[in-house]
């Protein structure tokens, strides 16, 4: 019974975004746009933190009688946000990959649908600007990707060399330190920046669907 239930609730959905695929394309927008406010909230607050951790050890390693218990605790926090960065890095990474995949298949779909236009002498602006989308949306998710690898390349490669300079208390030690913390900050900064671009994109390509939707049904009511 269950699933004779589960099988109805997936066929109905199904219809659905079928039957309206320009509605299931706005909800799917304003689900990223969603998703994008959440990431720059995170991205903003990881900024604040590297930031903070950089000014305090900059005051501590340059303070006239040094804490070493402080400095300790200092790169200790550190090192455990560069953990946090790499977990949060290794995710953004998958997701890129499984968004790329999807898009892959999307242009293959819209290229299909637009073939079969050619063959059948049916030819559809609709489905032509589908492609043309479609492919814009597999650009920007690889070139998201990529970005999302590099910012995790450079997250190994300081919380790698911070760890082990970990306790070494030479002032050359120190001032590299800082210079990694100064890095993650730049990194993080970066990411804002990001995640605000993307926000403004999203925004960009509802404010098209909707222009869209509304020039279709225009031509649907000519053609009544």
């Amino acid at each position: 019974m269950t699933k004779l239930v589960l099988t109805a609730c997936l066929t109905l959905l199904s219809t659905s975004a079928f039957a309206d695929p320009p509605r299931v394309e706005h909800r799917r927008d304003r689900a990223e746009v969603g998703s994008d406010h959440r990431e720059l909230r995170d991205d903003r607050l990881d900024l604040e933190k590297v930031s903070a951790l950089e000014s305090a050890y900059a005051k501590a390693i340059r303070h006239p009688r040094r804490n070493a218990r402080q400095i300790e605790a200092l790169e200790r926090d550190f090192l455990a946000a560069m953990h946090d960065e790499l977990r949060e890095s290794s995710h953004e990474v998958r997701k890129g990959e499984r968004e790329v995949r999807a898009s892959e298949r999307e242009v293959d779909a819209s290229r299909r649908e637009a073939r079969r236009d050619v063959v059948t002498g049916r030819p559809s602006g609709d489905d032509r600007r589908d492609l043309r989308d479609d492919r814009r949306d597999l650009r920007d998710d690889r070139r998201d990707l990529a970005k999302e690898m590099q910012a995790k390349r450079t997250t190994q490669v300081i919380a790698r060399e911070f760890r082990d300079l970990r306790g070494v208390s030479t002032p050359r030690a120190f001032d590299r330190k800082q210079r990694l913390m100064r890095e993650a900050v730049e990194l993080a900064r970066a990411e804002v920046r990001e995640d605000r671009k993307e926000l403004r994109e999203d925004r960009r390509e509802i404010r098209e669907d909707r222009r869209e939707r509304r020039e279709d049904r225009r031509e649907d009511r000519r053609g009544r």
